[in-house]
């Protein structure tokens, strides 16, 4: 009731605040964002990235040290694989911010092994969603990242084959609308959804839907 505690809850982010949270299947993991500097490096305001070990209350910066602003973190069901948001710095000839997705695989003791999987994009991408087992990222990016001259935010699932090194050959473009698609999700097996107002069944739909495509096929349907 209204003013009461309730005994069933714990707070897992007192120092600092956290959101975006994503917990492994067997809830001993949580990656969250926070702009609150739990661990008191003096980098208040600016979003990281942050795994807990819940029972021992374990926290650490994923990457470690890293100053650059990360966002939105996904997390396998394992609890060993983290794939987030990240600004780098991009130089001449188009010097700026862009966006990137990053995976880290995380190793007891040890630092994260981490590679970008959208390096040296031109233009930034977002909302990574990982496959439960590990296997998949799925994302939207503003890039046109495999020269298919593709426009708008589109999506793509990047295949991790059980190394560090970022390989193109991995990387498949699943749609092509020029309206764009959002909120990519990943199931256990062979499946990708995504929204979209684009017309990816041929329906003359104009309205933002739900869709599911098969990767073998390549083929969205509703």
């Amino acid at each position: 009731s209204s003013g009461q505690a309730n005994p069933g809850l714990r707070n897992l982010t007192p120092i600092g605040g956290g959101r975006n949270a994503s917990q492994n299947a067997g809830g001993k993991y949580v990656v969250y964002e926070s702009d609150g500097d739990p661990l008191g490096t003096g980098t208040v305001g600016v979003p990281h990235i942050y795994l807990l070990e819940v029972k021992s209350q374990t926290l650490q910066q994923i990457p470690p040290g890293n100053p650059a602003p990360a966002r939105n973190p996904t997390m396998d069901q394992g609890g060993k694989k983290v794939a987030y948001e990240i600004d780098t710095v991009r130089g001449a000839p188009n010097p700026g911010i862009v966006t990137e997705i990053w995976v880290s695989k995380i190793r007891k003791n040890r630092a994260p092994l981490t590679m970008s999987i959208t390096p040296n994009a031109p233009a930034s991408s977002f909302a990574p969603s990982f496959a439960p087992a590990g296997k998949r990222v799925g994302f939207v990016s503003e890039a046109d990242l495999l020269n298919f001259q593709s426009t708008g935010r589109q999506l793509y699932v990047y295949t991790l084959k059980g190394n560090s090194k970022y390989d193109r050959r991995n990387l498949l473009q699943v749609s092509a609308s020029p309206a764009g698609v959002d909120h990519p999700t990943q199931s256990s097996y062979v499946f990708t959804g995504f929204s979209s107002a684009g017309d990816f069944v041929g329906n003359a739909n104009a309205n933002e839907q739900f869709f599911v495509a098969n990767l073998y096929r390549r083929a969205p349907g509703q």
